[in-house]
């Protein structure tokens, strides 16, 4: 018998010893490692700190080959059936009335190093699944995967699963913290008839949320087993790493209420009791709020902890609170909501400047299920960055309670299953929606409401092209004079974008993704420019809701100016930013230098143009929408001149540049004007 630490995994059947039981009465010591029952035809795996069973259990395959060996050598074992039959070195049956038996281990090592609640023998097989049955041609009692996971993980973070998928049910931690190596049973027909009591092989996702890190989760389509699985082993990516997108707490990122006990203010910082331990962390941002004397109420403040009830922040009040209805929570977090919309009732948003075919057509608008809200009463000035609004969500997806504010109308939505719904690309943040959600909506776009303006250039939303998110089966569609109808299971608009897929026959294929020109019933209507033919369909012909997964709203462009000390300083100085040149428009010579020179307009459609009163003065210039010089010039870079013109103390000052995709900066240094004179 050999001694092992926990990072070990026994392969080696030298390494194990057995008592066997011929008795049927079913007693164990604490020193049995392997205990075979042959009345009772059980297979039992102990962990006990007096044996060589460590928590990280044993392969299948080494199991078998210790009971061979042991059945060769033993006079007693040597007369009953041999208990496993060998299919591949990761997968086995138990046979001939043989099981493993899972009551729970007796022993004192434990799992985890604590008391052994929970050491069961399957939860101490590694590296193979198995059946049960009782013998050939016999039907399956029991099966059990088994999940290996492939990635880095810290011995720390809890790997969970579920078998079941829909929005509410809770899933199931792995034994053991960090890197997984566990079986699963996923079917059982206790009676052995053929018909199963529960068959979850077509199901297996697993999860990895650790706040503070990037969360993963994955499933068997993204293994190659979306047909189901058999027992063996299967090994699932799953890897995690520090987030640096993640700059709170999960108490603090959250915006859930921390009720406060007392307030004890000092005249220089303010001692927080919480009435229960509150999560908080140094520099946690936090809103205090409802103190019956408002002095200790306070936003933006930045939390000093002192205990896991207690924390601090910086405030002049002097004054105790005892029992008070005052709470904490985090700044602008605790403003922000999520919530799910009913089918047929998605929310649309328009402005968008994304394609979805080789024509270049453009999506203007777009449906979306999922609303991130960042500033549900419309309180916060400015509004969050996507930063914050990416931190809210991530705590959510860690509840294990629901998190759809709209539950009456959409139902529940527990945290910890539910897909993720953004991710940072670099600096730039994605909503993730979701295709085919079983049971709910077909298709799922999320959409992030009343984020700071400024983060407009890097958001990318994951939407659809119809509110009505669900596909639809075709039953009929042909071409006459250009022009192609649909007949179909569900009611689309005029306007929607719908991928037509599956349609088989005719010269010109009809799949593709179309915007549709009318719509009346089950019929609609698009246009394709084609012979007049009919397609053949099926019942995998489907219309569907077009999938926009980049969508962008036109790129906003900013433009600073910079003016040295003798604009600024000059109560007449003006400046005015001209398009050099109109060539990439309509190139009918409105150049800089010509009487039909375009002053250049910011967002709003106002001219940039005033008066130089401040060093410094930011504008916005609409990139892809601005036709100033003509349709063909959207979306193309935008030579300039700036020109600015004082009177006492500023001489006249120009400046060239040209505004691109990204952030601009030009500076006018104009000459200390020494010759001005008006005199009247």
């Amino acid at each position: 018998m050999a001694l092992f630490v926990a990072s070990d995994v026994i392969t080696d059947p030298d390494d194990l010893t057995a008592t066997v039981d011929t008795s049927g009465a079913g007693s164990r010591t604490a020193a049995d490692e392997i205990h075979i029952d042959t009345s009772n035809k059980l297979i039992y795996v102990a962990v006990d700190t007096g044996n060589g069973m460590t928590v990280s259990g044993l392969t299948l395959k080494c199991l078998y080959s210790f009971l061979k060996e042991r059945w060769k050598a033993d006079a007693n074992l040597i007369k009953f059936p041999f208990p496993m039959t060998p299919i591949t070195d990761e997968q086995f049956e138990f046979t001939n009335g043989w099981n493993l038996d899972d009551t729970i281990s007796t022993g004192t090592g434990g799992l985890g190093g604590a008391s052994a609640t929970g050491a069961t023998t399957t939860g101490l097989i590694r590296t193979g699944g198995w059946a049960v049955n009782a013998g050939p041609g016999t039907n399956d009692s029991e099966r059990w995967i088994n999940v290996i996971t492939l990635g880095a993980l810290d011995v720390n973070d809890q790997v969970y699963y579920r078998q079941v998928d829909d929005t509410t049910t809770a899933p199931t931690n792995f034994i053991l913290t960090g890197p997984v190596n566990q079986a699963v049973q996923f079917y059982v027909d206790t009676n052995a008839d053929g018909s199963p009591d529960t068959d979850n092989s077509s199901f297996f996702e697993t999860f990895i949320r650790t706040f503070g890190k990037t969360y993963a989760q994955t499933n068997l389509a993204d293994i190659g087993a979306a047909d189901g699985v058999t027992y063996q082993a299967y090994r699932f990516p799953l890897a995690n790493t520090a987030d640096p997108k993640i700059t709170q707490s999960k108490a603090a990122a959250s915006g859930d209420v921390i009720a406060i006990d007392t307030l004890v203010g000092d005249g220089t910082t303010v001692t927080v009791t919480t009435e229960a331990a509150h999560g908080l962390a140094t520099n946690d941002v936090m809103d205090i709020t409802g103190a019956t004397d408002t002095g200790f109420n306070s936003t933006n403040n930045i939390i000093t902890v002192t205990g896991a009830t207690t924390f601090t922040y910086a405030n002049v009040t002097n004054a105790t609170e005892n029992a008070s209805p005052a709470s904490a929570s985090g700044f602008q977090t605790n403003n922000m909501s999520i919530s799910w919309a009913a089918t047929g009732d998605n929310t649309q948003q328009t402005g968008f400047n994304d394609t979805f075919d080789s024509t270049g057509v453009s999506v203007p608008e777009a449906y979306f299920t999922v609303t991130i809200d960042a500033d549900v009463g419309s309180t916060q000035n400015p509004n969050p960055t996507a930063e914050k609004v990416y931190q809210y969500v991530q705590a959510q997806l860690v509840k294990t309670v629901d998190i759809n504010l709209n539950t009456s109308n959409t139902g529940v939505r527990r945290g910890d299953i539910t897909p993720l719904k953004l991710r940072f690309v670099g600096d730039d943040l994605f909503t993730l929606g979701q295709d085919d959600v079983p049971g709910v909506e077909d298709f799922e776009g999320v959409y992030i409401n009343n984020f700071a303006s400024a983060d407009q250039n890097r958001l990318h939303f994951w939407g659809y092209g119809s509110e009505v998110n669900a596909a639809a089966t075709i039953t009929a569609i042909a071409r006459a004079t250009n022009v192609v109808t649909v007949t179909a299971t569900n009611t689309f608009t005029t306007g929607d974008y719908i991928t037509l897929s599956g349609v088989t026959g005719g010269a010109t294929s009809f799949n593709g993704t179309f915007e549709l020109t009318g719509a009346t019933g089950s019929n609609f209507t698009f246009a394709q420019t084609a012979g007049d033919e009919s397609g053949t369909v099926d019942a995998s012909s489907l219309a569907s809701p077009a999938r926009f997964d980049n969508l962008t709203f036109p790129f906003v462009s900013s433009l600073t100016l910079n003016f040295n000390s003798n604009l600024v300083s000059d109560t007449d100085a003006i400046y005015r930013v001209f398009f050099t040149n109109d060539d990439a428009g309509d190139n009918t010579g409105r150049d800089f230098g010509t009487a039909t020179a375009i002053i250049v307009q910011d967002q709003t459609n106002t001219d940039i143009a005033g008066n130089a009163t401040q060093a410094s003065l930011t504008f916005s210039y609409a990139y892809d929408a601005n036709v100033q010089r003509g349709a063909a010039s959207a979306a193309e870079d935008a030579p300039i001149t700036i020109v600015a013109i004082g009177l006492g103390t500023a001489q006249w000052v120009s400046a060239t540049s040209t505004i691109q995709r990204a952030d601009l900066t030009v500076s006018l240094v104009a000459p200390l004007e020494r010759n001005y004179a008006n005199l009247a």
